[in-house]
């Protein structure tokens, strides 16, 4: 007998233990986490997420990209999820409004915009209207690695249906590949790349926008020598 297992037999025990575990965590009245480690190709997030889906489980899918959650997701061949992919504000048909667009284009968070003075907020934005969806019923949906450290934290607090919070309403939380970046960063910011961009927003039409933004930047300028951001 072979001390190996095939492809197949790995995919199957990967769908058997994430089953067991939920139940077993539903059971004993438990939040508990699992860790699948395996080779790459083996079937890792397909096998999981087939199996939850199957057990008709209420989910969050956490992948690193937009991209992988369309890959895995929205066009596999193995199962027709039903689901809401909680799209990045940067993405084609998201944001409505162009001026934030060319802000977010030059490498500028954009939320501060979003959250405060965007007039599509309630009217006719797409992320919006997406969050607003989520937010009203508890649906299976997915999002990416950025929304660790922002909306999910906020999203699973929230108290919007039948007062109760959020996370109540979820039998499992996926997170595709260990999200380091967004739980740890660091940059370092030099003088020059501030006044840089300064020179470059000063040739800006006046707006509310341009002279938030310029603020910051100047409030940065005071600081001596170069901004480290954690």
């Amino acid at each position: 007998m072979s001390e190996y297992l095939d492809i197949i037999e790995i995919r199957e025990i990967i769908a058997s233990d994430v089953v067991n575990h939920i139940e077993t965590c539903a059971r004993e009245g438990i939040v508990s986490y699992l860790i699948i480690m395996t080779f790459p190709g083996s079937g890792k997030t397909t096998s999981a997420m087939m199996a939850i889906d199957k057990a008709g489980y209420n989910w969050i899918y956490i992948a690193p990209y937009h991209d992988v959650i369309k890959e895995n997701l929205s066009y596999s061949k193995l199962r027709e999820y039903e689901f809401i992919h909680l799209k990045g504000k940067k993405q084609d048909g998201v944001c409505v409004a162009e001026e934030y667009k060319q802000y977010a284009k030059m490498g500028i968070s954009i939320e501060p915009f979003c959250e405060t003075r965007c007039p599509y907020r309630h009217n006719g934005c797409p992320y919006y209207e997406t969050k607003n969806k989520i937010e009203s019923y508890p649906e299976s949906w997915a999002g990416v690695h950025s929304h660790v450290s922002t909306y999910l934290q906020k999203f699973l607090y929230k108290i919007k249906y039948s007062d109760k919070q959020m996370f109540k309403h979820y039998d499992v939380i996926i997170i595709d590949e260990f999200p380091f970046q967004v739980l740890f960063n660091q940059v370092i910011i030099q003088r020059k790349d501030i006044d840089d961009l300064r020179n470059v927003i000063n040739f800006m039409d006046s707006s509310p926008e341009r002279d938030f933004v310029m603020s910051f930047l100047n409030e940065l300028t005071l600081a001596s020598g170069d901004i480290d951001i954690n």
